[in-house]
């Protein structure tokens, strides 16, 4: 019974301690806050509106964004994929079928990192085209 209360004493005190800290950073007001119903804008005013929640004030910016994130988001597919493929391919013990599988699974994989990277190139010209 001991070592119970021993345990939640070693697990509860950290928590607690945190917990306070924590709260009192949250409750302080931070030097640059503005009154209810206003927001900080970029230059360091308080103006009356709804924050832009995307970040992004062009067409543009929006776009790359968007192409930003699905380069973020292919990468670790990818590399499930590619991994996927490669464990098929070794252990598929003479199945032709589970071999072509492996080896369709790495195909698609590439062929598909190559159209979100070339997202990005034509993303580049998109903007090179409006920008002018």
């Amino acid at each position: 019974m001991k070592s119970i209360k021993k345990i939640l004493v070693s697990f509860a005190a950290p928590l607690a301690l945190t917990t306070f800290f924590y709260a009192q950073k949250v409750m302080a007001a931070s030097p640059g806050s503005c009154p209810t119903g206003q927001i900080l804008d970029s230059t360091g005013r308080c103006v009356s509106g709804i924050a832009n929640p995307i970040g992004s004030n062009t067409f543009e910016e929006l776009l790359n964004q968007v192409v930003d994130f699905a380069i973020i988001l292919a990468v670790p597919i990818v590399t499930i994929m590619v991994l996927w493929g490669a464990f098929l391919i070794l252990t598929a013990m003479g199945e032709e079928s589970k071999y072509e599988k492996g080896r369709d699974s790495i195909k698609y994989a590439v062929i598909g990192f190559v159209a979100v990277l070339l997202a990005k190139g034509v993303a580049l010209i998109i903007y090179e085209l409006l920008s002018k």
